[in-house]
Parts: structure tokens; sequence; C-alpha cells
């Protein structure tokens, strides 16, 4: 049987001007976290037979509400994962960000690792 891997490497693209000390700017920082984001992306069902593995990227902005818009794939190692993302983002707006207090939106650039 084989184990599935899913390693996401998270950079903060630009932040509006927040201090890489600011306790603020860690928070936000912890809730696209590998930890997080293991929780909410998956490796698709659809392919899992195949083996295919690569980095796709997303980018999307953050606004103060909690709300994520702008959502635009970047790289993209095909449509299943890709969907996969869009269901993990739009989860992790309803669990983790809604009632999350943010003073200022911001862009951010998320590279997925995905390996089967």
């Amino acid at each position: 049987m084989k184990i599935l891997k899913l390693l996401i490497f998270a950079n903060m693209l630009y932040g509006n001007g927040f201090e890489s000390n600011n306790s603020y700017t860690r928070d936000l920082k912890n809730i696209f976290s590998t930890k997080h984001i293991r929780e909410y992306i998956n490796y698709p069902n659809i392919v899992k037979d195949y083996s295919i593995s690569g980095i796709s990227v997303v980018e999307f902005i953050v606004h103060s509400s909690g709300d994520i818009d702008n959502i635009e794939i970047i790289k993209s190692i095909g449509e299943p994962f890709d969907k996969e993302i869009m269901i993990g983002l739009e989860k992790i707006k309803s669990e983790i960000l809604v009632g999350y207090k943010i003073s200022e939106q911001f862009k951010y650039r998320l590279p997925i690792y995905f390996k089967n």
C-alpha cells in the first residue's frame, strides 16, 4: 500500500509592510503553515494510482474580513490538484479565517508539493 505524503512549503509573498518579528505576522504565517495546509489540502483520490508528484503554486488575497479571493493557480500539475487546492482554501477560509482578526489585507503565494 502506498503511503501518501503531502509536503507543503509556504512563503509569504508580501504582507503590506509586516515586520518579520511581529507576533501578528507569525500568527498569519501559522495559518498557512505545513501543519494546517496538510489538514486541508489532500492528494486527489482520482490520481492516486498514477504516482503523480510535483509542485503547484497558488496565489490569493486574504482580506481583513477573512475572505479569500483573486485565487490564481500560478503553476499547475493538473486539474485534480487544482480542485483540491480550491476545496482546501475554502475550508481554511470557513474554518480558520472566519473570526480571525486581520488588520490589513495581504497577498499570499503558496507553493504546495504533492507526492504519492
